[in-house]
């Protein structure tokens, strides 16, 4: 994964201290990240430039962004203005990329700022994440955890996917055109009309004359064969589908039933990329799986396809899964570190 980081003014010591937190989770989570100091950008003149390019193209290979800017009073600093500029013109390469506004200001308009930037960024075709707004009035350590807490969520939202919600002001820019047919005025345009002014001839004469005569052929032909019977219609029959193997119904398989049979839970599994649910209940060292979607669970966990695969093979565990936002768990969230125990790897059957 690869987190592109925009910083604008990052000069102070509470700045520098952010932006090494940053750095610092990120190589944690073992994620890619790619600084870029938005004031080395040219005064934007409505074309692309050589530096903007390079710029656009560590963009369009990431994952996500996070803008970083300090603020003065209420306003965005010039050279993430200027980025915003330019977007304009790349706008294929940001659509659908998610970003992170974060903003800092020693005497107003934090806030203000960082609703601004995400509103430049949904409005262009990119999906905003809720901002993180910090002030003077926070501590150095408050602001830090905040940040620490807020890129760990972030993280996960990256790995389980964001949803673009299309704004109002988005679709009024992508519907720009429409009000041309409006003149100053504000009375309508009329198109010419005459081509539609005379009915449309499908054929010509030629194709009629000869269309009559197949058809008159086709009638003498078929009165002079006796044996012919009209075709019986009838609706098309699908072949049979091919049952699809599920890999939730497999746990059961790799469950060590010695381990411990005073162990009691029902876990409900969903994979999200191929629509599969099922469920186990572990009870009196026995796991039993049925299909579906049941509500008295104690842990419910979901996933993509792949990651099922990691944690059934055990390249992956189910609390480290859970640690780095590539499970979503609802319930107990303690029975995770069990179900490492509770499960041989299936490579030991392959």
């Amino acid at each position: 994964m690869k987190i592109v980081l925009l910083c604008a003014n990052i000069k102070d010591e509470i700045l520098l201290s952010i932006k090494e937190t940053i750095a610092k989770v990120f190589l944690e989570l073992e994620v890619e990240v790619e600084e870029i100091n938005l004031e080395i950008l040219p005064y934007f003149t409505g074309e692309k430039s050589i530096v903007s390019d390079q710029i656009f193209k560590e963009i369009e290979n990431c994952n996500g962004l996070i803008a970083f800017s300090n603020i003065y009073i209420t306003g965005i600093h010039g050279s993430m203005q200027t980025f915003f500029n330019y977007v304009t013109v790349y706008q294929e390469i940001i659509l659908n990329k998610p970003m992170l506004a974060i903003t800092y200001s020693k005497i107003w308009g934090e806030t203000e700022a960082a609703h601004l930037i995400s509103k430049f960024w949904r409005f262009l075709g990119g999906t905003d994440i809720n901002p993180i707004a910090l002030n003077a009035y926070l501590s150095r350590e408050d602001a830090l955890k905040i940040i620490e807490r807020q890129l760990e969520n972030y993280y996960r939202q990256l790995n389980q996917g964001i949803s673009n919600i299309i704004s109002t002001e988005r679709m009024l820019f992508l519907n720009r055109n429409n009000t041309n047919d409006f003149t100053l005025s504000g009375t309508l345009k009329t198109e010419n009309l005459n081509s539609a002014k005379k009915p449309l001839s499908l054929y010509n004469t030629t194709e009629e004359k000869e269309i009559a005569e197949i058809t008159n052929l086709l009638k003498e032909k078929i009165s002079d064969d006796d044996t012919f019977t009209p075709l019986k219609t009838g609706t098309y029959q699908k072949p049979p589908i091919t049952k699809v193997y599920k890999k939730i119904a497999s746990l059961p398989h790799y469950f060590i039933a010695h381990h411990d049979k005073s162990f009691s839970t029902i876990i409900q599994y969903i994979i999200n990329d191929t629509k599969e649910a099922g469920f186990i209940i572990i009870k009196g060292g026995d796991c039993i799986y049925e299909d579906g979607i049941t509500d008295n669970y104690n842990v419910e966990i979901s996933m993509i396809d792949s990651v099922f695969d990691e944690l059934i093979t055990k390249s992956l565990s189910y609390q480290k899964a859970f640690m780095v936002g590539r499970i979503k768990v609802k319930g107990n969230f303690a029975i995770l570190p069990k179900l490492d125990q509770i499960f041989r790897s299936s490579r030991e059957y392959n």
